[in-house]
This record gives structure tokens, sequence and C-alpha cells, in this order.
């Protein structure tokens, strides 16, 4: 099975930064360690105050390297949700809530995706009197702009240690040829007929 994919990698390393305690023993926001790295299916009311944290959309745009090895720069859309119940301090509990989130999230280096960076877009607030659980929510919007790599099938025809070292990942990443039949290799060299293949420089000393 392939390793996680970057959004998911993201989501659970900001999820895992917001839950992890202080050193004095207090959490970053009122939530606590209760923050989730996806949208679970139901929250019960004893979960609450909580944080999702959320994918809302990405961005890619492909930079080639060559036809083994290809970058894509990525711009992530992450949303952070900190719900709590509407009682009548709930926009200062949101607030908390959100400054939490911001602070936990300021320099933060997210681990294998060490070029990540993080930025801060908009916050939106809303209260909820409806329905039988009333909430309030506090969406704290980032994105985060990071590069990923994609590898080709490995033919083994090339040393990449030396060729590709910066594209390079451990044995067994890369795709599995079997079953490949046909390979097509290109190069870049201009053709000449006999004609006009010009004389090889001869230096003199």
């Amino acid at each position: 099975m392939p390793a996680n994919h970057p959004r998911k990698t993201i989501r659970n390393a900001i999820a895992s930064r917001i839950a992890t305690p202080l050193s004095d023993g207090s959490y970053w926001t009122p939530a606590g360690e209760r923050v989730f790295s996806s949208k679970p299916t139901t929250i019960d009311p004893l979960e609450l105050p909580c944080i999702v944290v959320r994918t809302l959309d990405e961005t890619i745009e492909e930079t080639g390297v060559s036809e083994f090895c290809t970058y894509r720069r990525r711009e992530l859309r992450l949303s952070i949700d900190c719900l709590a119940e509407a009682y009548d301090d709930v926009e200062d509990v949101l607030d908390d809530m959100a400054y939490g989130v911001e602070i936990s999230l300021e320099g933060f280096m997210i681990p294998s995706i060490e070029d990540a960076k993080i930025e801060l877009t908009r916050t939106d607030v809303d209260t909820s009197l409806e329905g039988d659980l009333p909430m309030g929510a506090a969406r704290v919007q980032f994105t985060v702009n990071y590069q990923s790599v994609y590898e080709g099938v490995d033919f083994g025809f090339f040393p990449t240690d030396d060729l590709n070292k910066d594209c390079d990942r451990p044995p067994g990443v890369c795709l599995d040829p079997a079953g490949v039949t046909n390979v097509t290799v290109r190069n870049n060299f201009t053709s000449y007929g006999t004609e006009d293949t010009p004389e090889p420089a001869i230096e003199h000393f």
C-alpha cells in the first residue's frame, strides 16, 4: 500500500500539534485533546468543545524535472473548525479556541514536509441556536504551500543515486515495472546527415 497522501499527513500533523499539551499541562485551546484530523460522522455533546481539521480544496501545478521525476507545487486550503455549545459566552470561547489554533501553528514545521509554508487567511464565526444542540463555530482557514514528488516507473536503466539524487526515494517506492512490454527512450541530440556532420574540434598546442 502506498504511503499516506500529503494532505492526510498535513491534517494529522496539524491535529496532533493542536492536541499536544504544553509544558505546564494545559492545552493550546479549550478543546484540549479533542481534535479530529477529519470530519466525524456525528459529534457527541460530551465531546464539545472540539476541533475538526478539514480539507477544503487543493490546486496543483506540475514543474517537470525529467521523464522519471516531476515536482508538483501544491496549495492546500484547510479549515480548522472550532466547535462549542452556544452558551451566553460562546463567542468568547470561540475566540479563545481560534487564537489557540493560530498561535499553535506559528512557525510550526510539518514532519516529513519541512518545506511547507502555513499561512492564516481568514476566520468565519457562526452561531446557530436551532436544532437539538445549539452550537457555535469559528472556522479558521489556512493555506499550506508545499511540494511533492511524482516518480515514474524505475526500469533500472540509470544510476539514480547520482543523476536524480534530489528526487530519489527509498527502494520499493517506485512503481513495479512488471508487465511493461514497450519502453520508448528519447534524447535531445541533434540529428545530422552524413554530408553535414560537424568535424571534430582539434586543438593545437
